[in-house]
Formats: C-alpha cells, sequence, structure tokens
C-alpha cells in the first residue's frame, strides 16, 4: 500500500495547475490563429487631389494593397505631385506646386458587425506658393513667396464588402485642397 505524502500532493496539484495553463494557452493561440478574412486580397489604393484656385486635378500612383486572411495589411508608399497658377484681375498671379508622399499604415476593424480597412495615409505635403505682380514695365515679379511642409494623419474608414464589388472611396477638405482616396480590392484564387 501507497501513502501520498504533502510533497506528492503539492507536486500533483502544480502539474495538474500546470496541464490547466498550457490548455488554455493553445486555446488562445488557436482562436489569436483564426481567420479574419475569407479570402486574401490584393488591389490599390489611390488618391485624386484637385484644388479650384489655382486650378489642377492630379491623381497619385497606384499604391499596391494586400490582405491576408489573418488580417495583416499592408500598402506600399505613394507620391503624388501637383501645379497650377492662377492670373487674378491680369495684375497678379498666384503659383503653387508641390508633393505629397505617401507612408501609409493600414489595419482591419470590426465595425457594426462589419469588416472594414482602416488606413492612415500618412502624408507629408510639401507646398511651395509664389505671388507675382505686374511691375511698370508690364513684368512679373515675385511680391511674396511660402514654403510649407505639413503632416497630415487621419483614420480613413473603407468598408471591406465596398472596396471588394466595386471600390470604396473617402472624401475630404483641407486648406490644400480636395482629397478623394479609393481603395479597390480582389480575392485572390484559393
Amino acid at each position: 500500500m501507497k501513502f501520498i505524502t504533502g510533497t506528492n500532493k503539492i507536486t500533483g496539484l502544480s502539474m495538474l495547475m500546470l496541464l490547466s495553463v498550457l490548455f488554455s494557452t493553445c486555446k488562445k493561440d488557436d482562436d489569436e490563429n483564426k481567420d479574419v478574412f475569407e479570402n486574401n486580397y490584393s488591389g490599390e489604393f489611390f488618391t485624386d487631389f484637385d484644388n479650384e484656385v489655382p486650378p489642377w486635378s492630379v491623381r497619385s500612383n497606384f499604391m499596391e494593397v494586400n490582405v491576408k486572411k489573418n488580417g495583416d495589411v499592408s500598402i506600399a508608399d505613394g507620391t503624388l505631385f501637383y501645379s497650377g497658377d492662377t492670373i487674378i484681375q491680369d495684375q497678379s498671379k498666384i503659383e503653387r506646386y508641390g508633393e505629397i508622399e505617401f507612408s501609409p499604415v493600414a489595419w482591419h476593424e470590426m465595425i457594426n458587425g462589419k469588416l472594414h480597412i482602416v488606413v492612415d495615409p500618412a502624408m507629408t505635403v510639401t507646398d511651395h506658393q509664389k505671388y507675382y505682380v505686374k511691375d511698370s514695365g508690364g513684368n512679373w515679379t515675385i511680391y511674396n513667396e511660402m514654403d510649407n511642409t505639413v503632416s497630415i494623419n487621419d483614420e480613413l474608414i473603407f468598408p471591406l464588402t465596398d472596396a471588394v464589388d466595386t471600390e470604396a472611396t473617402v472624401e475630404s477638405t483641407d486648406q490644400f485642397g480636395s482629397f478623394k482616396f479609393t481603395l479597390k480590392l480582389d480575392p485572390l484564387k484559393k
């Protein structure tokens, strides 16, 4: 006949606790590895930039988008160049030009029970403005010049179903002009 001593009881309880922790950790890891999306997706993200004074309408390059089933979302960097000028009452002129660099960061979120892709375009705007007036000889001379570099971060929310079915867009207007951000995704074959 064997007797269970106090030390063996503690060892037995410790083993039970250790096994319990291991099994609960395995379950948690399984939950974390579940797919978020039904498919892997590839696509493009781009921006249209419009301005009235001076007028322009330009589009950024197409930035490659990859969405993995596990929820990882990545978007390549991109750039947009713009320029325009406007003559005001034949005596003054505004010239504006610059570039916008995009370093997007993206992730997924469940909003009201539906999957969305959230994008921070992480834009750096380098804007140059020159104001001209005509001198007495009728020649344009620089009256004022301004350079401005600004970083813009925002959260653009795109419904996944819109991005896959046609395209998802978010529009905004700020001191630089009007922006239309577009996300298009195609499911990859399994």
